[in-house]
């Protein structure tokens, strides 16, 4: 995920982090960036993109950029205060549990489409247009190619309204690779096409 965290809720909760500099996800915070200000650049609004991301930064640490978000949650017929209410307001699960990695090593590996089609299992996506989608449903603190583990390292924090039995914690264990050789972190960002 562009985050350490999946699910809807969830991923909203990094986004506010992220926006009110509570709890920044590095990760997201340099590919919005990044992508911002290639965006700024495109669309002349900047200079160059290294101004791009200059100004996105700025908007960020000044607080205007979560302002606007929560003036656009409000207009879409969202909480007037999610500002201040996103904490408490978002997540809604009756189960939070750490799911632990059964190896010890580097994770070499994720399967994140596997990843994916779990968290769809539990409510947190669709599988037809039909389905109603549990919005708490998510993972978080999800762990990154190159990090180190043991049987005392979660993997990922797991967050459902469903029960949670040894086959799924197995399932979601199976998802992460994990070799005896030290594996490398993988670059934020893998190229710039101009």
């Amino acid at each position: 995920p562009l985050a350490s965290s999946a699910g809807n809720a969830l991923e909203i909760q990094a986004a506010m982090d992220c926006l009110t500099m509570n709890k920044v996800d590095s990760r997201l915070f340099e590919l919005t960036i990044s992508l911002g200000g290639s965006l700024l650049r495109t669309a002349e609004i900047s200079k160059s993109v290294k101004d791009g991301e200059k100004m996105m930064k700025n908007s960020i640490q000044s607080g205007l950029a979560v302002e606007r978000f929560e003036k656009m949650v409000s207009a879409l017929g969202g909480p007037k205060n999610i500002l201040s209410s996103y904490e408490k307001d978002l997540i809604n699960t009756s189960v939070r549990k750490d799911v632990f990695s059964s190896e010890e090593g580097w994770i070499e590996k994720i399967h994140t489409r596997e990843l994916g089609l779990i968290l769809i299992e539990l409510g947190g996506g669709r599988k037809q247009v039909t389905d109603k989608i549990d919005y708490g449903v998510g993972y978080d603190n999800v762990l990154n190619i190159g990090d180190e583990v043991n049987s005392s390292t979660p993997l990922l924090s797991l967050y459902s309204n469903k029960n949670i039995d040894d086959n799924l914690i197995n399932k979601i264990q199976s998802c992460f690779i994990i070799s005896d050789k030290k594996t490398h972190k993988l670059s934020e960002i893998f190229e710039t096409i101009n």
